[in-house]
């Protein structure tokens, strides 16, 4: 990130090569499993410890994680090939390599995390439609 060679791009190595947010998934899947192995130990109310890893799942896939950053990284970078490219063939959330993802049906893809929500890279198009006539609206 404070490499200035890594200006205007977007983090595509590691496990970012396989996951668009494999730190998302790291933290759902922390939280899922302390509540599996509590399992044998939880009684009556204790059961509401449920709430913890829903909620966190809850926040990170529709509310303040994946959403708000998916939409940043499209408006940014959403009317560039190689993005979109990125973009159609990594999971966005459960780490799969990117073959494999890529050739996955839309239907498939959409029970693996990749919701309409997620897809703003026509806010970018327009973006850059209304820039090349020099306005920030486009015109009708």
């Amino acid at each position: 990130r404070n490499n200035p060679a890594n200006r205007g791009k977007w983090c595509d190595v590691g496990l970012w090569s396989w996951s668009r947010h494999p730190n998302y998934f790291g933290e759902i899947t922390i939280w899922t499993s302390v509540f599996i192995i509590s399992i044998n130990v939880i009684k009556r109310w204790e059961w509401t410890s449920i709430l913890s890893p829903l909620f966190t799942s809850f926040l990170l896939l529709f509310l303040s994680g994946m959403p708000i950053l998916e939409k940043n990284a499209d408006e940014k970078y959403g009317s560039r090939d190689d993005y979109l490219s990125y973009k159609r063939t990594t999971s966005p959330l459960i780490p799969l390599p990117p073959s494999i993802y890529g050739a996955l049906p839309s239907a498939v893809k959409f029970v693996l995390f990749e919701f309409p929500l997620y897809n703003h890279t026509h806010l970018a198009i327009s973006n850059q439609t209304a820039a090349s006539y020099g306005s920030t609206e486009i015109p009708t």
